[in-house]
Formats: structure tokens, sequence, C-alpha cells
């Protein structure tokens, strides 16, 4: 092990661009999973929404399509996401679920000021592995640090988008274990085509 008598500087880190809201996992059995999350951890309600519109999309900066189905949660504040991607394009979804890998696929961070969180995650060797829009409801991007942990996540998401996760962090607060699957339509979250 490294030592670290020394300290670690801490202000480039980071950890310091913000919050973790989110965790998310790409299963290789997507109802499995859900069940997990529902009966095991008890965390629920989720809230499904298949087939989400997407654009722009680049893995690695290839244009790729997504079709993807994302159910989601709260534990307290932080938002659980599970992953299924339907068609089997090379994405960062593909390769994870893929290559076998298990365990959080990736973190998303609360970043107040976007052009600052890109430039210190850049600066910390991370590269944009994929990127894109969902229409009317949120851009993101995804870095790979190159290391063995997850993807991080950071993005902006418009007043709409935001809204429906506040719901789901309240409905999750008093979730008393009826109604565990919720469906929410694209029209629902995106305004726009």
């Amino acid at each position: 092990m490294a030592p670290y008598f020394d300290g670690i500087d801490l202000t480039a880190s980071i950890a310091r661009i913000g919050p973790i809201f989110q965790v998310a996992w790409v299963p290789q059995n997507f109802e499995a999973a859900l069940d997990y999350w529902l009966r095991v951890m008890g965390v629920g309600p989720f809230f499904i929404m298949e087939h989400i519109p997407m654009r722009d999309t680049e893995y690695y900066g290839q244009q790729t399509p997504v079709d993807m189905t994302v159910a989601n949660s709260f534990w307290g504040n932080v938002q659980i996401e599970l992953v299924r991607q339907h068609n089997a394009d090379t994405t960062i979804y593909t390769t994870w679920r893929d290559s076998g890998q298990r365990g959080p696929h990736h973190m998303a961070i609360a970043a107040p000021d976007l052009a600052a969180a890109q430039a210190r995650i850049e600066g910390a060797g991370g590269v944009i592995a994929q990127r894109g829009v969902v229409p009317g409801a949120c851009e993101y991007w995804y870095y790979d640090l190159g290391g063995t942990g997850p993807y991080i996540e950071i993005g902006r998401a418009n007043a709409t988008f935001r809204n429906i996760h506040d719901q789901m962090k309240a409905a999750a607060g008093q979730w008393d274990g009826r109604d565990p699957v919720r469906y929410i339509s694209a029209s629902e979250y995106a305004v726009e085509r």
C-alpha cells in the first residue's frame, strides 16, 4: 500500500465537485435486480421509464443509438437506478453488462458548476466515455477515470425533469410497500421531441 503520511491534497478532488445523488447498476437480469431492491433492500417504489428517447448519443466520440429503460427509486437522498439497454449497439451499458461486471456502474454527482466539474474530472484524467441528450429533459456526460471504479456522471436537467425526480423521492419517503412499480411515460418527463 502506498504511504499517505504526508496527506492528500483534496483541493482538486472529484469528491469536492458535489454530493453523489445517484448510484446505478446495469444488471444482467433487470427483473431480478428490481425484485432484489424491492423485496430484500426494501427500497421503493420504483418508477420505470421505458424506451427513453435519446439523441446525439456518443460512445467514446462515435455516434451510437441507445434504446434503454430505467427504473429509479430513492434510498434517503440517493437515487437508485437500474438500467436495461434493449439494443445491442456498443455503449457503456452493453460493454459493462457483456463483460460480466457487477456492482455499481456509475455514480452521478450534483455539480452546481458544470464547466468547473468537467474541467476537474478531465484534469484528473477522466475522458468522456458516453454523452447524450434526452430531448426536453436533460443532457449528460459519463466519464471514465481509467480505474476499477464506476463511471462518473454529471449533467444538467430542466425543471420538469428535476420535479419528476423530486416526486420520486417524496414517494419513496412515504412508501408503505404498496404499488411497488410505477410507470412514467416519456411525455411526462420529456417536453419536446
